[in-house]
């Protein structure tokens, strides 16, 4: 499987959305990463029909970025699985709840429905299920103060706090990249290039979220399954729909949308659209594909493409 690493530089601001409304995130939701490339592309490949009167050509498919510490991958705890408890107790539980990522050696196991005694496992930074003891935090969150100014007027309107992510030099986030053909894996990677430069996330102008990509594989060991963990913002396609068991899935939803970041639009709303979260477990009678949705609202000039498209990899849940 082909990975890349971003390793960043400068701190990062990735919120929910809304905005206002938003916290800082540990992840680089697919559709984020999908908009910044194809931006990017557009501009580095002109003639290449990336985008049509009313549709995107793709040609690739991406997870969200998740976060590494040195050859430490982190993967979404699966919304399913429940770690084994040799004494019950209400710490341990609560414990359990705040863990968002484990790591490859552990979710390997998850992935093949193997139970891991919460006991045999350390959490790290609250957030992290790890096999061995690591003295680093990850990442520090760092709250400044901010005067906010009004979209229209610019004028002041209120002392607003922000949060940010300044990552261990060893630390990032990391995802995953599957390509048509092996030309377009190599533009790709100029994109990417160009990518760490320009950063990601908010406040891009004052030189926050720059990075610098390495490229990687990685291999895992998969199960035979008919259920899928899911690892992007995934939107599921009219066909998709007709072979989702919703009943036997655990999936959450959550909303997509914000504020337009386009010059000529930027007053303007994207319509919004809810989609599965990534570590949402899916049983499926086939192949999962997602969709690419337009969120344009009315009255705008431009169209507003968010990906759905589907990453995700097979998972049994009970041995």
């Amino acid at each position: 499987m082909n990975l890349y690493k971003m390793s960043f530089h400068t701190s990062l601001i990735v919120l929910n959305e809304p905005r206002q409304f938003g916290d800082v995130e540990s992840v680089i939701h697919s559709d984020t990463l999908y908009s910044a490339i194809w931006s990017l592309w557009n501009w580095l490949f002109p003639g290449d029909k990336i985008f049509l009167e009313d549709e995107i050509v793709n040609n690739f498919i991406l997870s969200s970025a998740f976060p590494y510490y040195q050859n430490k991958y982190f993967f979404p705890k699966p919304q399913s699985y429940f770690f084994k408890h040799n004494v019950h107790s209400s710490d341990q539980r609560k414990s359990e709840k705040k863990i968002q990522f484990v790591e490859k050696a552990i979710f390997e196991k998850v992935l093949n429905g193997v139970k891991r005694d919460l006991s045999e496992i350390i959490i790290h930074q609250k957030a992290f299920a790890i096999t061995d003891k690591v003295n680093k935090k990850f990442f520090e969150r760092r709250t400044i103060e901010k005067n906010s100014l009004s979209r229209f007027t610019d004028a002041s309107t209120k002392i607003f706090y922000e949060t940010e992510l300044e990552f261990n030099k060893d630390a990032g986030l990391f995802f995953f990249a599957e390509f048509k053909d092996e030309s377009i894996k190599k533009k790709f990677e100029s994109v990417l290039s160009l990518f760490g430069d320009e950063g990601i996330g908010l406040n891009r102008t004052t030189g926050h979220g720059a990075f610098r990509i390495t490229a990687d594989e990685i291999e895992l060991n998969l199960p035979n399954s008919n259920e899928y963990l899911v690892l992007s913002s995934y939107l599921p396609s009219k066909e998709d729909m007709g072979i989702i068991n919703f009943e036997d899935s655990t999936y959450e939803l959550y909303k997509r949308g914000g504020w337009i970041t386009n010059y000529s639009e930027r007053n303007n709303i994207k319509k919004s659209v809810n989609m599965f979260k990534e570590g949402s477990v899916i049983n499926s009678k086939g192949k999962l594909t997602g969709r690419i949705c337009n969120l344009k609202p009315d009255g705008c000039k431009i169209n507003i493409w968010r990906s759905g498209l589907f990453f995700g990899l097979p998972i049994i849940r009970e041995v």
